[in-house]
């Protein structure tokens, strides 16, 4: 702001008719008097993919890496520019929440009204509160021209508009200035088929016929799967696309030189990927949608389950891997192991088992108890399997003289590794369907859990505590669901002969033979 105050009448005058020339340039000098920062690299990629998809009469697909800000600097910051510029068109972006766009329209909103780089380069560009100025629309008006002869330029609809793609609203709607298309897939819509199908539809019906021969189309995404909004765009040869890893790309492939090393520098990478697992890496950073799909435990053998089909009558079944933390101070700080209670329904008459909510997290043992006292009067299970290894023989035992009114079978693996558990014994589980995952888009839990599916790689550099509780569950249930029974019993309250060495999926009592 200081740079502005101490401009002359003269450099003022300059910068103001540069900046409104409608160039890749104007909209970078406006967007750094605006904002006091550096207009950065790759965005100077994005703005200028923008304009020569305009030159040759195509829209702009943008792919850009979580964080790189393609909301700020398109959807946010080039919108209130073309707004100065075009105050006549109405312009629209869509994203995939309500909430989200709506926070977006204020900002830009606000920029129209409060910035005062917006107000020394467009000062005839105001807005026009008797026509609207709020959540459902905001109206600007020149005010260097008479009113009248003003509306007569513009149309009934609103200069600009932030909804999510589920809005009534989008129907009927033209914009003659910018379309944009921002993230409007996110992990609610694309984890439930019936979701991600609607959004499809929405975009393949509604959205691709809004488009005028003036509107300015651009997509800005990351990519989620294979089909979505964001990926049909950039394959679509009426569209110019720019991609913007977290990594700087020479023929294609990565290096280690960072896009935006000022605020994504290497150490930053590292330790993203590290803490968000290689997986989740690769699609939001890496815009790598193949290696997101898992190294060994692969997204396509996932099938999902309506939650909204989920009865709550059904049998239900708990899972526990029991990790502690000492105190409150270290779960702060903690790296440790999480506690993890999975939740399982069996739905009657087909013996699928769905794995519909749960809880991972750092607790204290007293916490771990209340916390499955809690779970245990949510859903009152059938049986809690718990695992019974090192301190979990411990919480076990706590358990079972707590009063919690459930059964409890205490579980050992057995001398299974981690990668014969996941690998040979669950996975085939999940990609026969046998086992479901609920779509449910609101459960931390399930989140967990994917994330932990698609990181496993053999060598454990991520956690896995859901993904061990799910295996409890599966287990502690095995013969409800169809897997007969085997001689090293889930519950060791009850005395056994000796168990054989397991085999495979013996260890879940699975042979291959048919499901009764």
């Amino acid at each position: 702001m200081s740079g502005l105050r101490s401009l002359s009448a003269s450099e003022a005058a300059d910068i103001v008719a540069f900046v409104q020339n409608d160039s890749p340039e104007g909209f970078a000098t406006y967007y750094t008097l605006g904002t006091g920062c550096v207009f950065p690299a790759h965005a100077w990629e994005w703005i200028r993919t923008i304009y020569a998809g305009r030159i040759q009469g195509r829209g702009a697909a943008i792919e850009g890496f979580r964080g790189s800000r393609k909301t700020t600097y398109i959807t946010n910051w080039f919108t209130s520019y073309q707004i100065g510029i075009h105050p006549e068109r109405t312009n629209i972006f869509i994203q995939a929440s309500e909430e989200s766009a709506t926070d977006n329209a204020k900002f830009v909103a606000s920029i129209l009204t409060s910035n005062n780089a917006f107000r020394l380069c467009f000062p005839h560009v105001v807005p026009d509160s008797s026509m609207g100025w709020g959540v459902e629309g905001y109206f600007v008006k020149r005010a260097d021209m008479d009113y009248g002869e003003w509306r007569k330029r513009t149309s009934k609809d609103p200069t600009l508009i932030g909804c999510g793609y589920k809005a009534q609203l989008l129907i009927g709607k033209h914009p003659t200035g910018l379309l944009i298309i921002d993230d409007m897939h996110d992990h609610r819509n694309t984890r439930s088929m019936r979701e991600f199908r609607y959004a499809l539809e929405v975009h393949s019906k509604i959205v691709r016929y809004m488009p005028t021969e003036t509107t300015w189309l651009i997509y800005i995404f990351t990519p989620w799967v294979d089909g979505d909004v964001g990926v049909w765009a950039k394959n679509n040869k009426s569209f110019v696309h720019a991609r913007t890893p977290a990594y700087k790309e020479v023929d294609g492939k990565r290096t280690e030189e960072p896009t935006w090393p000022e605020v994504f520098p290497r150490d930053r990478l590292l330790q993203i990927e590290n803490e968000s697992g290689t997986a989740e890496f690769a699609q939001m950073m890496l815009l790598d949608l193949e290696s997101a799909k898992g190294a060994v435990l692969k997204v396509d053998w996932l099938h999902y389950f309506p939650a909204e089909n989920i009865i709550a009558k059904w049998p239900t079944y708990f899972g526990v891997d029991y990790a502690s933390v000492a105190s409150q101070q270290e779960k702060k700080h903690s790296k440790r192991d999480y506690f993890s209670l999975g939740v399982g329904r069996v739905q009657p008459g087909t013996r699928n088992l769905i794995v519909a909510d749960g809880y991972y997290g750092h607790l204290t043992q007293p916490e771990a108890e209340d916390k499955v006292r809690e779970f245990v009067n949510r859903y009152h299970p059938v049986r809690a399997g718990i695992e019974q290894l090192g301190k979990g023989e411990e919480f076990y035992h706590m358990l079972m003289r707590s009063g919690i009114k459930t059964h409890f079978s205490g579980q050992t693996v057995g001398n299974r590794s981690k990668a014969e558990r996941f690998e040979i014994q669950m996975a085939p589980l999940f990609k026969q369907a046998v086992v479901w995952v609920s779509d449910e888009p609101q459960s931390p839990f399930l989140d967990e859990f994917r994330k932990e599916w698609l990181n496993w790689d053999g060598h454990e550099r991520y956690y896995d505590d859901v993904l061990d509780s799910v295996w409890h569950l599966i287990r502690v249930c095995k013969t409800v669901i169809g897997l007969p029974e085997d001689d090293n019993s889930s519950d060791l309250t009850t005395k056994k002969k000796k168990p054989k060495k397991p085999e495979g999926l013996a260890a879940f009592g699975w042979r291959g033979r048919s499901r009764r």
